[in-house]
């Protein structure tokens, strides 16, 4: 088993919680390939998923605070986390990678994500959570949110499957897709894009619109207090 564990510089933990010193600085780190990147820390966090890439991070902290985030890789799964009682004055964190098909949010996590021209791509959403995507180009696009959701997206993906087993607003209006396939079984608004071919299952309170293509054909299956609705 292959295991890298990084603490960026060296630690600086004073009383119940560690403040920004205001000397920002960038930490680069150059990674092998990886399957899967879990997030679970609330510094914000860009990502950028491209062939073009290569796999790597660049973390923006206050200086004294570099070793509250950590990274660590394990059999192809990259998490990026940090320390609960920390107050940078700016903290960010960039990544990227020519491989990688599944992104993983837990706890309290903002993050922006570009993926460009990749057959599939997986999003996963355990926390609260807060992404904003765009330049999306995908084969297939799968969203799977058991938490609270704030999404935002834009691109193009021949066929999306979404499944809400929490809560949360997913404006997808910008994202125009073949084939899509809605589950909401909670309390969710979901607003899609432009869409020939749809599926929408809701069990308990939902609300899904579309954006209808030249010869959209939808179906849905409502047990509770949903809707599907078209606009122009």
């Amino acid at each position: 088993m292959k295991k890298w564990i990084g603490l960026l510089s060296l630690a600086v933990v004073a009383g119940c919680s560690s403040v920004g010193d205001g000397e920002v600085t960038t930490e680069k780190v150059t990674l092998d390939a990886f399957d899967t990147m879990q997030i679970t820390t609330p510094i914000d966090t860009y990502i950028t998923v491209s062939p073009a890439h290569t796999n790597g991070l660049d973390i923006a902290i206050d200086q004294n605070l570099q070793g509250q985030v950590s990274y660590e890789l394990t059999e192809g799964m990259l998490t990026l986390s940090s320390k609960d009682k920390i107050e940078p004055t700016s903290a960010s964190i960039y990544a990227s990678s020519d491989t990688f098909d599944h992104l993983v949010l837990d706890k309290q996590t903002r993050a922006w994500l570009a993926i460009h021209q990749f057959d599939d791509f997986t999003i996963s959403i355990n926390g609260t959570s807060e992404l904003n995507l765009s330049k999306v180009e995908l084969e297939d696009f799968t969203i799977d949110v058991a938490g609270q959701a704030d999404l935002h997206a834009r691109g193009i993906v021949k066929n999306l499957v979404i499944t809400i087993s929490g809560a949360g607003d997913l404006d997808l209006s910008g994202l125009n897709s073949h084939k899509a396939s809605v589950t909401i079984i909670g309390n969710a608004n979901v607003i899609l894009g432009t869409v020939n071919d749809l599926e929408v299952q809701i069990s308990g309170s939902g609300d899904v619109k579309y954006k209808t293509g030249a010869q959209a054909m939808v179906q849905s299956y409502i047990s509770g207090a949903g809707q599907v609705t078209a606009y122009k």
